[in-house]
């Protein structure tokens, strides 16, 4: 009998971790896993194994199993373990929350908080497979260096995105007298940490399918969470950062996006969701849905994106201000006592968004109507982030070199967005597409 110990490390891209919803509190809905005996976040190996199925070269139901109906197959692969390692001593936080399709303003009662791993967490993977075929063996081997997995939560709103940056794997023959006593004397954990890992580089750069570039044309705010104290001054909202960059996550734009594309389908007079998600419209199957009987992903990824230098206007890195605001009394006019407040806002910089194809692509008309959305930000009739409608949240759309684009979108874009126009008001209703 010969066992193989395959020993990988992953580092995180993107903020990412399994949440852990059993561990909520006042303060944090949806905490990270956590192994409380160690004082560590973990990642479940269940959530790996799942990802491993998608690592391309091999066969998925041979290597790691299958279950379909009566019928099925234990994995050839065992994932014994994860041990997490974060660069931080604090994991950080988001908070999202979700639309009022007919305000167009946040939903009441719905801010939610989320605790996440942070970019440069490395996760090491500890897996067995015991008499496997040389060839699948190989396959594996010669494609995990490449891997590129999505783990944990939130991927369509850019998090999870890690790759394989170290490797090394050890055969174990029992028929071998000193590979038998190596086998019965040391120590599980030690069978692992023996294993020589090498560096792996072998990633080729992520393709994305939608990349427009933004310059802020008033202010930006994407807040951070609930306000702070300013020493001894007022409280303030503060916009949301990584370290010391501002940044606009995944879910900004996913959700900005989707507000609008539902919003042109119903001009249009194509179906789209009006209260709950419905998960048979246009927008359930590009964006993705859940309800209390399921769910599914979208077919489509939101990276985040960092505020950058706008070279055009003479700065080094983007630039942020205070604002302070007052509400006004209806009786007098004037200002109302004890109503200041005090908002932070990106004033400068540039910003990316990068959209990725997901699980087995979207539909055909799907990049055209993304496009049409597009055209609407770049246009000024829908901004994003907070105070969109007091001088927050308008978009330029440049091109690679700075510069504001003449149109907002290019000549082969308008031809992707009105042919997915013509096919989706070709395509029957979708309560009618469901039944039949």
């Amino acid at each position: 009998m010969k066992i193989v110990l395959i020993r990988l490390r992953l580092l995180l891209l993107e903020p990412g971790g399994v949440s852990a919803p059993e561990l909520a509190t006042d303060d944090l809905d949806l905490p990270l896993a956590f192994d409380r005996c160690r004082n560590l976040p973990v990642l479940p190996p269940t959530s790996l194994a799942g990802a491993m199925r998608r690592i391309p070269g091999i066969d998925p139901d041979a290597v790691f199993g299958y279950e379909r109906g009566e019928t099925g197959q234990a994995s050839a692969v065992r994932v014994l373990g994860t041990a997490v390692t974060t660069p931080a001593v604090r994991t950080p936080r988001r908070v999202r929350t979700a639309m009022d399709r007919h305000r167009r303003a946040p939903r009441p009662h719905a801010l939610f908080s989320s605790e996440v791993l942070p970019v440069g967490t490395t996760i090491e993977a500890f897996l067995r497979w015991d008499d496997p075929e040389p060839d699948q063996l190989a396959a594996l081997l010669k494609a995990l260096p490449g891997w590129r997995p999505l783990v944990g939560r939130g991927v369509t709103v850019g998090q999870g995105r890690a790759r394989v940056c170290a490797l090394g794997s050890r055969e174990i023959d029992l028929a071998d007298d000193a590979d038998l006593l190596h086998w019965l004397t040391v120590p599980g954990p030690e069978q692992f940490s023996k294993i020589p890992m090498s560096d792996s580089n072998d990633h080729p750069d992520q393709e994305h399918w939608i990349d427009v570039r933004w310059r802020i044309a008033d202010a930006l705010h994407v807040g951070g969470g609930e306000p702070e104290p300013d020493h001894d001054g007022p409280m303030v909202a503060r916009v949301l950062r990584d370290g010391e960059t501002f940044v606009v996550p995944g879910s900004t734009w996913k959700g900005v996006l989707r507000s609008r594309c539902e919003y042109i389908l119903r001009s249009l007079d194509v179906p789209a969701c009006e209260e709950a998600t419905c998960g048979i419209c246009p927008t359930c199957q590009l964006f993705g849905h859940a309800s209390p009987v399921g769910g599914a992903r979208g077919t489509v990824r939101f990276l985040g994106c960092a505020a950058e230098t706008d070279p055009d206007h003479g700065l080094t890195a983007a630039a942020a201000q205070e604002r302070q605001h007052v509400a006004i009394d209806r009786f007098t006019g004037g200002a109302h006592d004890s109503l200041l407040f005090t908002q932070e806002v990106v004033t400068s910089g540039t910003l990316r968004l990068r959209v990725e194809t997901h699980h087995n692509g979207p539909p055909h008309w799907a990049r055209g109507l993304l496009l049409m959305a597009v055209a609407d930000i770049a246009d000024g009739l829908v901004g994003l982030g907070g105070s969109t409608t007091r001088g927050c949240g308008t978009l330029q759309r440049i091109d690679n070199a700075g510069r504001v684009m003449p149109t907002v979108l290019m000549e082969s874009e308008w031809d992707e967005a009105r042919d997915a126009l013509a096919e989706l008001r070709a395509r029957p209703h979708p309560a009618e597409e469901h039944s039949a």
